[in-house]
């Protein structure tokens, strides 16, 4: 809230910044014209005098407006990139945090298969007869799903 109210206390002190600046520039103009006119001896020369500085004037104005009307698309246009950037940058917080959080849970999960898994089979033939080594007692016992009888020839290692 004070924010705003700081803005708006700036506008103002802008505002009135301008608006004073404008007045000494309309008293000088004035002054100068004065003191032109007051040099003209005949009503016809002070008439293409007058008719000269309003043109003058006229051409700055439309310049200005001209000026002013560009700057003012041209700060709509940075607005509008502005809040695009704000947005992008949100989306991409949300998908940076997205990809954090599955990246946690992948490794979650893959320590819950590392626990799992660390009872590796390897099957080795040896004359005939399938034996069943655990890699982590190297025990000769057979595994549970092989049949008696059966012989393995294929070894899977790291399965």
């Amino acid at each position: 809230m004070q924010c705003c109210s700081a803005a708006k206390f700036l506008a103002e002190l802008l505002a009135n910044n301008v608006f004073a600046h404008v007045d000494r520039e309309v008293k000088k103009a004035n002054r100068d014209l004065s003191h032109l006119l007051s040099t003209m001896e005949t009503p016809m020369s002070r008439l293409e005098v007058v008719q000269k500085k309003y043109t003058e004037l006229l051409q700055d104005m439309k310049r200005t407006e001209r000026d002013h009307i560009k700057a003012k698309k041209r700060g709509d246009q940075l607005q509008k990139e502005k809040d695009a950037g704000r947005t992008e940058l949100s989306r991409v917080t949300t998908m940076k945090d997205k990809l954090e959080k599955l990246s946690r849970d992948v490794t979650k999960e893959n320590k819950k298969l590392k626990v799992s898994r660390s009872w590796k089979f390897e099957w080795i033939s040896k004359k005939g007869k399938s034996s069943y080594v655990n890699r982590r007692t190297s025990t000769g016992s057979k595994p549970p799903n092989l049949k008696h009888g059966k012989s393995c020839t294929i070894g899977l290692r790291g399965w």
